[in-house]
């Protein structure tokens, strides 16, 4: 199947950028645009296969715009606070909300374009999406042992953060065995192909807000970036209070 392309029409540049990024983060292609008029011009030109459109346009409201579109039969978006009834009328194909969650949209746009992947899902791609269902998280990525990228979902990382993360954790583990008298065998322990048996630790990260949680689970090592302090607690909570690899793998 040909990679999806979306146009994005929203007038408010950092609610624009905000999309482009999970959009590239999704693997589709996309173009943006501020206007409806602008937006009438791409979709005659280019013919995409989704728009997202913001209410509040410079020119016409979203709203107008959807049904322009709708007449073209392209599926269209509304991205905003609408009343369920009022999109449909509008022949919306569906809604999102502000602020924008990764998986809410992920499901949106796989639901309307069929983009899911026909192949089964590996245990790595169920884990990533598993985690990236829980509160607060904006973003998974999955890495091997040796910090090179395997699965994501959500926004996009940087680069190369798997690689630092097999460093943290590594450090860590030597710090916690050099200020420890319980031997190394004592010690609650994950196992996984590539990945030394070690006891599962957990390392955060604070950036103003946000919050970056980097841990191992078998084969590799998770980054997972959540949205306050609160939901990096309880996502640490749910690690060492369950068994995380049981129920997800």
């Amino acid at each position: 199947m040909l990679m999806a392309e979306v146009l994005v029409v929203e007038a408010q540049i950092g609610v624009r950028k905000a999309l482009e990024r999970l959009l590239e983060g999704l693997g589709l292609r996309f173009r943006s645009v501020g206007s409806g008029a602008q937006a009438e011009r791409e979709s005659r030109d280019w013919r995409p296969d989704l728009v997202i459109a913001g209410l509040s346009l410079p020119d016409q409201s979203g709203v107008e715009l959807c049904r322009k579109l709708r007449q073209a039969a392209l599926p269209v978006v509304l991205l905003g606070e609408i009343d369920g009834n009022d999109a449909r009328a509008a022949g919306a194909a569906g809604t999102l909300q502000l602020p924008l969650e990764a998986f809410e949209l992920s499901t949106l746009i796989h639901s309307l374009l069929g983009t899911q992947s026909q192949a089964a899902p590996t245990a790595g791609q169920l884990y990533v999406e598993k985690l990236l269902e829980r509160p607060g998280v904006l973003a998974v990525t999955f890495y091997d042992a040796q910090g090179l990228l395997l699965h994501s979902a959500g926004i996009r990382l940087p680069e190369g953060l798997g690689r630092r993360a097999r460093t943290s954790l590594s450090d860590a583990h030597w710090l916690a065995q050099s200020q420890s008298s319980t031997p190394q065998d004592a010690l609650p322990t994950l196992r996984g192909a590539g990945l030394a048996t070690r006891p599962l630790g957990v390392i955060q990260v604070e950036y103003g807000e946000r919050c970056l949680l980097l841990f191992e689970h078998p084969g590799g090592i998770v980054a997972c970036l959540l949205r306050e302090s609160a939901s990096a607690s309880l996502m640490k909570y749910w690690l060492r209070s369950s068994n995380p690899v049981e129920r997800l793998v």
